[in-house]
């Protein structure tokens, strides 16, 4: 699945209905962690951690987590630690563009 080239992540995360943590409903909730974590150059490994973020109801809300707090290892809602640095940076550029 290609993420869209507009990020629509950068919104305050708020619980789902009923008070629990969006990580409560992750798939990744039951995963081994180490599958997120891969060695660099792992390209079979990013894809295997991709695949679980694929099928994930709140992807958008950990990538929006990963991006908001600068993690820069791993993968997270679905995206690398490159991806997620272009990200970031494109919404800090539109930050000081826009203010």
């Amino acid at each position: 699945m290609r993420r869209s080239a507009t990020p629509i992540i950068f919104t305050a995360i708020q619980s789902p209905a009923g008070g629990s943590s969006w990580r409560d409903l992750a798939a990744c909730r039951t995963a081994d962690p180490g599958i997120f974590f891969p060695d660099p150059g792992d390209v079979v490994g990013v894809e295997r951690a991709k695949q679980v973020c694929d099928g994930c109801p709140v992807a958008s809300e950990c990538l929006s987590y990963a991006v908001g707090t600068n993690q820069t290892e791993g993968v997270w809602g679905g995206t690398t630690q490159g991806e997620r640095r272009r990200l970031r940076q494109r919404w800090l550029k539109d930050l000081r563009e826009a203010g």
